[in-house]
């Protein structure tokens, strides 16, 4: 293609980004990795979200308001993996200081990822963090309220 014709002229080889850092690699590879790890937590339903990295604070906001204020819906389930938890912790504590009485359940585990390639010999894997939060109106949500993870609405 016209494309790779460029590429060759300059010197560079016919790899549809040449000169990639192998950092660039890792980074988007972890992407990969994170949405594969939420992907496997089965469907996604109208109340359920997954933050990403490359996603805005803003607009996960801006929907979860649009889930809780115009839909009314009583719950709002979050999920992350990997980097992204940071991001997920911060839109959970914007929502409960945005919208009052939020009951909060944290649902953290760790799953195991392949991380070979397809062609390269000996498979590895690693463990990547994955976090789940469910915020509702109601405390008869999850019957749990007194275990571990549990948060009841500040009272601010």
């Amino acid at each position: 293609s016209r494309f790779e014709v460029g590429l060759r002229s300059r010197g560079g080889s016919s790899a549809p980004c040449p000169g990639l850092s192998p950092l660039s690699d890792r980074v988007r590879s972890r992407r990969r990795m994170e949405e594969a790890m939420l992907d496997e937590g089965g469907g996604q339903g109208d109340n359920e979200m997954r933050i990403t990295t490359a996603g805005k604070v803003h607009n996960y906001l801006r929907y979860a308001m649009m889930l809780l204020n115009e839909k009314k819906l009583e719950t709002v389930k979050l999920s992350a993996a990997g980097n992204a938890i940071n991001k997920c912790i911060s839109v959970v504590e914007i929502l409960k200081r945005k919208v009052p009485q939020l009951h909060q359940w944290n649902f953290i585990e760790s799953r195991e990822v392949s991380t070979s390639k397809s062609g390269q010999y000996g498979a590895s894997s690693r463990h990547i963090s994955c976090l789940s939060v469910v915020l509702s109106r109601s405390p008869n949500v999850h019957p749990q309220t007194d275990e571990h993870g549990y948060q009841p609405p500040s009272s601010e």
